[in-house]
């Protein structure tokens, strides 16, 4: 949650290329890359990225991975309670543990390692082992995701319950360790929390959206029964003005606009596409200026936007929001939000996005966000959401600017905002 106000803060600041983000930490973040770097590694093993939040590693085949994502809370305490809840969810058998002399907890499911293209809750594939360590170190929580493909030796488990610790005893010189006594205690916390469930939110009343009298559109001749808008396969989005007069339908062949609030459409062309099929895992919204904003996968290391002319006979191509890096790598149903109410501090539209990240076609996913205060010219370096167990991300964008994540964790649906 904290990481994802911060980029909001993040995209309310940034304007005119500058990037103004508020510390309200009196204690500085704990660093992952020098940690990472410093660590003697069992063979085979090697260190495949390294940033101040996250790491990563991998054995020799990608048949194992481990994956390191640090989340910033304002002490020890909020740390502490952050796993209980964590494991609470997780459901099944938990370990409760000392890591280093601070509070962890694991557990280990067993499930298909998710593909590109996948459905939440398909596929039949041979399961791998899929294992989760959270430790409270200070008042960073600390996310270890483990993944040991099917048919892998066994040994590879042993060999990342290495790493995991001597990434916590690393931490040492960094984090003062808590004393025995006071690990004890709040071991013994943990244990209260666990039977914890995260409580639902409470449901929030929304203000009807007014139209003047003799402004709404006209409704359909026949109210309920389907209009032909084009030819084509799915995957379908749509999106809709506030008054209803202009609606996009977005599929992976086509993007379809209506100016008569939906009595007729006509397809229209993207500007300004590099890749000659800009319709890939397409996804749509609306922003404060009125105008659409389009996302799609060009190629499968790339995720670019479009906005809509004035007169939304066409789109333009204004910027790429995601892209791929790293050898055999790829990006994955991204999915765009805007925000219909509040503007940047330079006027321009707010833009949200998550997609799906790929190490590898053998590696699961990491889901990512990242957003533009500036119309989708510009997007700022993209923030992991969760640890590698969170998978198939979408986003909302509520009227007072806050931004709603929703992922799948194990067999959880879990919000983060």
């Amino acid at each position: 949650m904290n990481s994802l106000r911060t980029l909001i803060v993040a995209c309310v600041w940034l304007s005119a290329g500058v990037l103004l983000v508020f510390a309200f930490q009196t204690v500085a973040p704990l660093a992952l890359a020098p940690i990472a770097t410093a660590l003697s590694l069992p063979r085979n093993w090697t260190l495949t990225s390294a940033t101040a939040d996250t790491s990563e590693f991998t054995h020799t085949g990608d048949d194992a991975r481990i994956s390191v994502f640090a989340q910033r809370f304002p002490n020890h305490n909020a740390a502490v309670d952050a796993l209980g809840k964590a494991a609470a969810e997780a459901g099944g058998k938990t370990h409760i543990q000392s890591l280093g002399g601070w509070p962890s907890m694991s557990w280990t499911s067993h499930a298909p390692i998710p593909r590109p293209g996948d459905v939440a809750g398909g596929g039949s594939r041979s399961p791998a082992t899929l294992s989760t360590t959270l430790v409270a170190v200070g008042p960073d929580l600390l996310h270890f995701s483990i993944v040991i493909s099917p048919g892998a030796p066994a040994m590879l488990q042993t060999d990342a319950n290495t790493i995991v610790s001597g990434f916590i005893d690393k931490t040492a010189p960094i984090r003062n360790r808590l004393d025995p006594a006071t690990s004890r205690d709040e071991l013994k916390r943990l244990r209260r929390l666990l039977p914890a469930r995260l409580q639902p939110l409470a449901a929030m009343r929304v203000a009807p959206l007014s139209i003047a009298p003799g402004t709404a559109p006209a409704p359909p001749s026949q109210p309920g029964r389907p209009m032909f808008v084009t030819e084509g396969p799915g995957e379908l989005e749509v999106a809709v003005s506030d008054d209803g007069t202009h609606i996009v339908i977005a599929s992976n062949d086509e993007l379809s606009v209506s100016r008569d609030s939906g009595h007729n459409f006509e397809n229209v062309s993207i500007n300004g596409c590099d890749h000659g099929r800009c319709t890939g895992d397409p996804s749509i919204a609306v922003a404060a200026s009125g105008r659409f904003y389009y996302s799609w996968m060009a190629g499968e290391q790339e995720v670019e936007i479009a906005r809509s002319a004035l007169d939304f006979r066409s789109f333009q191509k204004v910027g790429v929001a995601a892209t791929c890096t790293r050898d055999k790598c790829l990006t994955d149903q991204p999915h765009i939000a805007a925000d219909r109410r509040n503007s940047s501090s330079s006027g321009s539209d707010r833009l949200y996005l998550v997609w799906r990240d790929f190490p590898s076609r053998n590696q699961s996913p990491v889901s990512r966000l990242t957003c533009s205060a500036d119309g989708g010219a510009n997007w700022i370096p993209a923030i992991q959401i969760y640890d590698t167990s969170g998978d198939f991300p979408r986003l909302a964008v509520a009227r007072d600017g806050f931004v709603y994540v929703v992922f799948i964790a194990g067999q959880a649906v879990k919000l983060s905002m």
